[in-house]
């Protein structure tokens, strides 16, 4: 292909034909598979979590695997590329293999989390070892440079199984997943353009292009399919494997487009899932539940909570994504310490403002439904929850009149143990003052 077009306009085809081929696969193909699985039966079973009611397929990972590989088998074939090139495109593609295989096998029958970590791992050594796609280098964050071999390779390690499993946790609300990876595979697609990285331009705009395609389904009321574990795991690798490629190729002497702070936008890029995972690891570990279990604590689930409907939650999730990364880039002249500390500050802004506005949300609704319950509800109580007082002034009333009974009382308000988060314990407890008015009137 190369040979036959104007280099100056190459990439510009490239991008065209990764996008288009795998779209029209995947419109040809999806409908197949969803008629397939209904078939056979091969459904996602709604369980009390489960933001859907009805069996739906959960097949939509295999799809997105043969709509990214065909095309980029074929593109990759069909122009000059390198044998080490070739050799890189091999070892991906047997990766994902495994972990295709394994999360189709985690969808229908189940599949114990150490199996499925195992695999993750050979899949993550099988390209770590065969390719030499590593982190080498901190660039100088926490004061570190070039990392030791085994070090280097101890923490990409890491990296890959640590981002294969915050895609899976993100992959709750339909079109959440797809839309978080095409955001991110845009971004580093665009860095491989300027950097003529035509290898990882494929692997980048063929992805966006499966995701594209897989989206039309996901998103349908009529033909809806699921990602699924295959598919969640699949993409949580091919995205960390952009990342730790980006950090990578602008390691290299001169670059023809050099980013000053790699880690920092490497961070911002992947914040959400790298955040919300994280959040709700440490909220299962502080509850004595093992950090895998299955709970409602996710970011998307706080959205729907505060009304919004599963698309309105993935644009609010991605135009906060893309606010983050925008931030990393305008930031980008200061010291990477300084970036690090207000990189932080704004992740923890943007995508925990549901949590607090959840909680705020469900607090006011319970206590004003307590005072509309009760004969002798406080005045006080009914104007300050009706929005008269500040919220400072609010909690500080509560605080005010947190009256003898008040841990009893919140001892027997208590939602059934191991299932309540913290967050709704504290709650239950906040309720047990306004109990606490009866006695006081």
């Amino acid at each position: 292909m190369s040979d036959i077009i104007d280099p100056q306009y190459y990439p510009f085809f490239l991008v065209f034909f990764a996008i288009l081929m795998p779209l029209l696969l995947s419109f040809r193909m999806f409908p197949v598979i969803i008629f397939l699985v209904h078939t056979k039966n091969l459904m996602d079973e709604p369980v009390d979590r489960s933001m859907h009611t009805l069996k739906t397929p959960t097949l939509g990972g295999l799809g997105i695997f043969i709509a990214f590989s065909l095309p980029i088998i074929v593109l990759v074939l069909g122009s000059n590329f390198s044998h080490l090139d070739l050799i890189k495109l091999l070892s991906l593609i047997s990766a994902a293999i495994l972990l295709v295989f394994a999360g189709i096998k985690d969808d229908l029958v189940g599949l114990a989390p150490k199996k499925k970590l195992m695999v993750q791992a050979f899949a993550a050594i099988i390209v770590i070892l065969m390719t030499d796609v590593r982190i080498r280098s901190l660039h100088g964050l926490f004061g570190l440079g070039e990392l030791p071999f085994l070090v280097s390779v101890c923490l990409t390690l890491f990296a890959f199984l640590f981002l294969i499993n915050a895609v899976n946790l993100i992959d709750g609300i339909d079109g959440l997943a797809g839309t978080f990876g095409i955001i991110t595979s845009l971004v580093f697609g665009l860095y491989y353009i300027m950097n003529a990285k035509y290898l990882m331009v494929l692997v980048s705009f063929v992805l966006i292009g499966a995701l594209l395609g897989f989206l039309r389904y996901n998103c349908s009321k009529e033909r809806k399919i699921f990602m699924g574990d295959s598919g969640s795991m699949f993409l949580g690798f091919l995205l960390a494997y952009q990342a730790i490629c980006f950090l990578n190729f602008n390691n290299v002497p001169e670059p023809i487009f050099k980013v000053a702070n790699a880690p920092i936008l490497f961070l911002a890029i992947l914040s959400f899932p790298i955040m919300d995972t994280i959040r709700v690891f440490c909220i299962r570990i502080a509850q004595k539940r093992s950090p895998f279990s299955a709970d409602r604590n996710h970011i998307h689930h706080r959205l729907l909570d505060l009304g919004f409907g599963h698309f309105k939650s993935t644009v609010l999730i991605s135009l906060a994504t893309i606010l983050v990364i925008a931030c990393a880039l305008v930031m980008a002249k200061l010291s990477l310490s300084v970036q690090l500390v207000l990189l932080i500050a704004v992740v923890l802004l943007v995508f925990l403002s549901p949590w607090y506005l959840v909680g705020k949300k469900k607090f006011r609704e319970t206590l004003l439904d307590t005072a509309l319950k009760s004969s002798t509800g406080s005045k006080e109580v009914y104007e300050g929850i009706e929005g008269s007082l500040s919220d400072e002034q609010f909690f500080t009333m509560l605080e005010e009149h947190n009256i003898d009974g008040y841990d009893q009382e919140a001892e027997d308000l208590k939602i059934k143990e191991g299932k309540a988060s913290y967050m709704d314990k504290l709650f239950a407890k906040r309720l047990a003052v306004f109990r606490g008015f009866q006695k006081w009137e």
